[in-house]
């Protein structure tokens, strides 16, 4: 045998065992990392498509869900229905604490039945005969001014217990503030 090739064989077994035994194990550091848990779709009680959420400042998380509301505690799940459309299609933490929904043709909050158990809320009644159908609500944002509503030709704001309405000249497609 050549002598490179003693050499080359030494150096890939020190290599290899190098490679093997040598290394350092890294400690994890969780600094900057974002917390995230898991939920398969038995705990979300059989509803899986989820399509917003939000968490109001006692840190319970609200997923607008394709069944109604799904409410998380921390600890564990419960869900709260829609009247006429179960879709939640968006949610969204208000300035006043409360969580807005929109879903077809409905919009409103959560509230308290008179067990104090949560319950769906709805302000519909606060829009003008002329603005009663308007489908989905795709998207809910709070500002300090009030609530806005956005379905696909008209923009509800929620203010002082009073909506104010806008109608699109084509579609609107999203909130931003300016």
């Amino acid at each position: 045998m050549q002598t490179w090739h003693l050499v080359f064989a030494c150096l890939l077994l020190f290599l290899a065992g190098k490679s093997a035994f040598g290394q350092e194990i890294q400690q994890w550091n969780e600094s900057g990392t974002i917390p995230v848990k898991y939920f398969d779709t038995s705990a979300l009680l059989d509803a899986p498509a989820n399509w917003a959420v939000t968490q109001d400042a006692k840190g319970i998380i609200y997923t607008g869900n394709t069944e109604g509301v799904l409410i998380y505690d921390g600890v564990s799940w419960d869900k709260l229905s829609l009247p006429e459309a179960p879709i939640a299609r968006s949610i969204s933490t208000g300035p006043d604490g409360n969580v807005y929904i929109g879903s077809y043709d409905q919009v409103g909050y959560i509230g308290a039945d008179s067990l104090g158990q949560p319950a769906f809320i709805s302000i519909r009644h606060h829009l003008p005969d002329s603005s009663q159908e308007f489908q989905e609500i795709w998207s809910i944002t709070s500002f300090d001014d009030g609530v806005y509503f956005m379905a696909h030709d008209q923009l509800f704001r929620w203010k002082n217990n009073a909506m104010k309405v806008w109608n699109a000249e084509t579609e609107f497609q999203s909130i931003v503030p300016v």
